[in-house]
């Protein structure tokens, strides 16, 4: 049949034998295709293969000629990086976007279905919402990273072959293909629509689509707030489907479940878990897209946590990648999970499945003319199933059962990653979590915490999270980023970093309202002000704070002087014993505990001549405090001299560690 049909396009305008000579020699061509980016350095080398003489001249004055049988095709996204004379010698062929369009895919994917009602609706629905949604999103919307319409609609086809089995057998309706269908459009072209400063575009998406095609989900809320569920046949609001996070004692002791490890599960975790599951399993690639501390990492890693080696089939593997990733690196971290199967055949343990999950997946550099090979290779492995052995060109291995889940920041890196990559990603962007889904996380961690403390302490949890979350809107809306101030990026770590803070309260220590109130702002003050840079910009802050906080948290049991007594320090060595996180009796104590610590570390290290006046003592408490917590790493910023090495090394004595600096 494929012979009949490229003998029927070559013979349109041409004599019968002229054509047939021609199929002739397309037959027994041996065709190279290049497919990938242009690099202006090896593309001019290749002038004189495309020349008549066909010789291909090497540096070392080696003439390899090819054979009159080889032909060439270059698939490639653009010329900018081809020389003239590359171009000159080429046909050249430009598709566009809409010239052969989407519907040969839907095409040729609806009659691979089984099922007759499927094939039957199934191309209806594609002609009745596609062209209308892209018409409906072609202006006044802004998505994550850009996406061609082909992406979108392999995102529906993927989500799509996901849900139609869940259909239970005879329900498969055509209304229920179609909730099905619009679930998966809805998806796939509101699901890249970003939540910023600029505009809520996920709610003009749900007011746009409810207008154009009527009521497919109910009234409240917005369409991503419901998913179809085949089995019941009815939209399940997605709040209903997120479980009750358990009281959990947060700490280090037994029992206790340190704060990092600690997963609080909301509305938004739930419905992109649920995605990204209907995807993996089902051998697709998902990709999440969002600024730093969205929790897109979390997510997947909670996700691929959540998986069953033997129940699932399914193992993972985590690769970061940063600025240095080429594809060298990739392939050997690749290769180091894999087993070979047979002669060039590799992948997972027979039976299973392999996702990598790739973190950060824009960082890696650009060389000269616009490439990331370490993502090059990537599309090589997704396109062709296979990639070249190092060491043996002439050899391509077969990488079976691998698939990619990846996460990237929009506003880091390259910004966008390669369109031939993307195209095979169904992708969603995360935001940053709203206000209800803030103080789901929080109230459920503090309750946790709180739950054996006394019970007039249990009840401020709704007042801390309550203040917390408005000054961190305040904050994030007074204190912008620029060049000078890049430190200024605000995002959910820093309400992490609050209540990991606030939660190193003990129940035996901390008996009076007032106190856990205190402990709250001085974890407030060294998340926020601590971060300015000027002494402007640190009275600015409390002003703001101190007004937040007088409005939210003074009542029956918290005084205004008890919030903002002078020197509210906590430390974990200046009070107790046992390394509890406690409020210092005076600047006079600690002073005396910290200089008896730099004579103990004077004495078996090289002597450190350090005066120790207030800012420098209160330096030292706040690096402390940031080293002591499980993940805790500090960044000093300052100018040379300002004794950032000489007080890390303090504090990291005080705090019982080893120090190596790397130079």
């Amino acid at each position: 049949d494929w012979k009949d049909g490229v003998l029927s396009i070559i013979m349109r305008g041409m004599s019968k034998n002229y054509a047939e000579q021609g199929f002739h020699d397309f037959q027994t061509s041996k065709w190279v295709v290049l497919d990938g980016d242009i690099d202006a350095v090896w593309i001019e080398s290749m002038n004189t293969v495309m020349d008549d003489n066909k010789v291909l001249t090497l540096v070392s004055n080696e003439r390899v000629p090819l054979s009159p049988a080889m032909r060439m095709i270059f698939e490639i996204n653009s010329l900018k990086n081809a020389t003239p004379a590359t171009v000159s010698r080429a046909g050249i062929l430009y598709i566009n976007e809409i010239d052969i369009g989407w519907r040969p895919l839907v095409e040729t994917w609806v009659q691979g279905r089984e099922n007759s009602t499927e094939k039957n609706n199934l191309p209806s629905l594609f002609d009745k919402y596609v062209d209308t949604l892209v018409e409906m999103t072609r202006t006044s919307y802004k998505e994550v990273t850009p996406l061609r319409l082909i992406n979108k609609v392999s995102t529906i086809i993927y989500l799509l072959e996901g849900l139609l089995p869940l259909v239970p057998d005879g329900k498969m309706t055509p209304e229920t293909i179609e909730m099905v269908f619009v679930f998966s459009a809805v998806w796939a072209f509101g699901g890249p629509m970003i939540i910023n400063q600029s505009g809520d575009y996920r709610k003009k998406f749900s007011e746009d689509f409810a207008a154009t095609f009527g009521a497919k989900f109910p009234k409240e809320g917005l369409c991503f707030d419901y998913f179809y569920d085949p089995k019941s046949g009815e939209h399940v609001n997605w709040q209903t489907m997120v479980p009750t996070h358990p009281p959990v004692s947060i700490g280090t002791r037994p029992g206790q479940t340190p704060f990092n490890e600690l997963f609080v599960e909301t509305v938004e975790t739930v419905r992109i878990t649920y995605l990204i599951d209907k995807l993996a399993r089902n051998g697709k690639y998902a990709m999440l897209v969002g600024n730093t501390g969205t929790g897109k990492t979390e997510i997947i890693k909670n996700y691929l946590g959540s998986l069953d080696k033997e129940v699932d089939g399914i193992l993972s593997k985590n690769i970061v990648m940063s600025y240095y990733t080429s594809s060298s690196t990739l392939q050997s971290e690749l290769e180091g999970y894999i087993d070979k199967r047979s002669r060039n055949i590799f992948g997972p343990p027979m039976g299973k499945r392999m996702i990598f999950f790739i973190d950060d997946m824009n960082l890696p550099y650009v060389e000269t003319y616009g490439t990331q090979n370490s993502i090059a290779l990537m599309t090589q492995h997704m396109q062709h199933g296979s990639i070249f052995d190092r060491s043996d060109l002439g050899m391509r291995k077969q990488l079976m059962d691998i698939q990619y889940v990846a996460a990237m920041n929009p506003t880091a890196g390259s910004f966008e990653i390669c369109e031939r990559c993307q195209r095979h990603f169904a992708t969603f962007a995360i935001a940053m979590p709203s206000q209800t889904d803030l103080k789901t996380i929080f109230t459920s961690l503090f309750n946790g915490h709180l739950s054996t403390f006394q019970p007039v302490m249990q009840e401020l949890t709704s007042r801390i999270v309550d203040t917390a979350i408005r000054v961190h809107d305040a904050v994030s809306a007074k204190f912008l980023p620029s060049a000078m101030r890049f430190m200024y990026n605000w995002n959910m770590r820093e309400l992490t970093n609050i209540f990991q803070g606030t939660c190193l309260a003990k129940g035996e220590y901390y008996l009076k309202p007032s106190m856990l109130a205190r402990l709250f702002t001085h974890e407030c003050h060294r998340v926020y002000a601590d971060r300015l840079v000027t002494e402007a910009e640190v009275e600015m802050f409390t002003d703001v704070f101190n007004e937040i906080v007088t409005s939210s948290l003074v009542g029956p049991t918290i005084a205004v002087e008890d919030l903002f007594e002078p020197n509210n320090v906590f430390t974990n060595f200046a009070t107790s014993s046992d390394g509890s996180y406690l409020p210092i009796p005076s600047m006079e104590k600690l002073k005396a505990v910290i200089d008896s610590k730099l004579v103990e570390y004077n004495e078996c290290n090289a002597i450190m001549d350090l005066v120790l006046f207030k800012q420098a003592i209160l330096h030292i408490v706040r690096i402390n405090r940031i080293i002591q917590n499980p993940g805790g790493n500090a960044m000093l910023v300052g100018v040379g001299g300002s004794g950032k090495q000489s007080l890390c090394r303090l504090a990291a004595f005080i705090s019982g560690y080893e120090v190596r600096q790397i130079s």
